[in-house]
């Protein structure tokens, strides 16, 4: 990849945890897009048989326990407040209960959703960029606690922060937009946008 973590790297999860969840998968060095470039759906992935029967408000399950946007929701449907996951994170950093259950809440299903993609991915790395992922230190040792539980010793990976932070979804679009306007330059290798 050209810029980041992903250097010289040839499989790779970004994972992004914003107001949305979503997620960016190279494997082979290669962008995987999928059938009608749906690949990386991941706020749409379900974890129990329950959520089969469940409304969504067209939101997926996964971003619904793992997204400012859920975080901001479910903190509303238990309290009756109405904040942002911003002000949430603070009031967890401040020993709010229900605030801290909800990052703690976030940790498990970011694992679950992170252990899913190692199993049928084996990426080198997972990065995860989002303004959710500035609040990392509530919940990113309790992600690495599970990552590391539930993986065999080959598989173990380090989940990172972004350098970029929430620039990375802009550098991507800035190379593809490159390589469309600027072929003859290689800002990516043609290998990476097949």
């Amino acid at each position: 990849m050209w810029k980041g973590k992903c250097q010289k790297v040839h499989s790779a999860a970004l994972i992004g945890v914003g107001t949305g969840l979503g997620a960016a998968l190279l494997m082979d060095g290669k962008i995987i897009r999928g059938a009608n470039n749906g690949a990386g759906e991941i706020g749409y992935m379900m974890f129990s048989r329950e959520h089969l029967n469940q409304n969504w408000r067209n939101k997926g399950c996964f971003e619904v326990h793992c997204s400012g946007s859920g975080i901001s929701q479910r903190y509303q449907e238990m309290s009756g407040k109405n904040l942002t996951a911003h002000a949430i994170a603070q009031l967890a950093q401040q020993g709010d209960t229900l605030a801290d259950s909800l990052f703690r809440d976030l940790a498990d299903y970011l694992a679950i959703g992170i252990l899913n993609i190692i199993a049928i991915a084996n990426p080198e790395k997972i990065i995860l960029t989002g303004g959710v992922i500035r609040s990392s230190p509530l919940f990113l040792h309790y992600v690495q606690s599970h990552i590391n539980q539930h993986t065999f010793t080959q598989t173990q990976i380090q989940v990172e922060q972004s350098e970029l932070g929430t620039q990375a979804p802009l550098y991507g679009i800035a190379v593809l937009a490159l390589n469309r306007v600027y072929p003859s330059i290689q800002f990516m290798s043609d290998a990476q946008l097949s």
